[in-house]
């Protein structure tokens, strides 16, 4: 083989190697499915009358008008949203063929939501505990505007990055995690109260979120494309 064959076969190799990383690169999907969910739980966020009982959710949260309904939509759409992003890797690996294991994500998320439901005030009654009982690891107000279940999604997402190998998407789920509690902690309305766009309540909260979790998606499907 000639230094010109071998040149050739090293670029050939190379513009492979990029193809390959491109298509491996579907950390976009999550992103897109969980900010959807998030988005969809933006009405069940309406802050109850001011005469009406004040109970919190299964995951948090005596801000809004219907806990159930708030506890069965985070339920379910965590099941939907991890199940989808299983069978979506499921799907790319046979097309690619480059397997990417995505069970940390699914097992880290499920794990962290499940303990949630058991730790948050509206759900301590599933194991016998009065609602008054607070762990260690329970912060400030952390469960009082009912968006915790951003934080399981923040810390798969960072489980995810690292099998991923990807910097950039490292970078990404540190600052959504900073976003996440950002949104558990303060309440947004506050801050669009002072620029003049009017108070919005935790729905501000959830809008945020989900803002950051679907332009993070649509941000990563270009650059892939682009890479492609």
């Amino acid at each position: 083989m000639d230094r010109g064959e071998a040149v050739e076969w090293l670029g050939a190799a190379r513009q492979l190697k990029r193809r390959t990383r491109a298509t491996s690169r579907r950390y976009w999907f999550p992103l897109v499915v969980f900010g959807l969910i998030a988005l969809g739980s933006t009405p069940l966020y309406v802050e109850p009358s001011a005469s009406g009982p004040l109970s919190f959710s299964s995951v948090g949260g005596f801000l809004v008008s219907n806990p159930r309904r708030l506890s069965l939509y985070w339920v379910l759409g965590t099941v939907v949203g991890y199940l989808a992003t299983a069978l979506y890797y499921r799907w790319r690996d046979r097309r690619s063929g480059v397997v990417a294991s995505v069970r940390p994500f699914v097992v880290t998320g499920v794990a962290l939501f499940v303990l949630l439901l058991l730790v948050s005030p509206g759900g301590l009654a599933l194991v016998g505990l009065p609602s008054t009982w607070t762990p260690w690891f329970r912060v400030g107000d952390l469960f009082i505007r009912g968006l915790t279940p951003l934080l399981t999604i923040a810390i798969g997402l960072l489980v995810l990055s690292a099998f991923e190998r990807s910097v950039a998407f490292v970078a990404y789920a540190l600052a959504f995690l900073g976003v996440a509690l950002t949104v558990n902690l303060y309440d947004i309305g506050n801050l669009t109260y002072r620029l003049g766009l009017g108070q919005h309540g935790v729905q501000a909260n959830v809008l945020t979120a989900a803002a950051v979790l679907l332009a993070g998606g649509a941000g990563f499907w270009l650059a892939g494309r682009r890479r492609a």
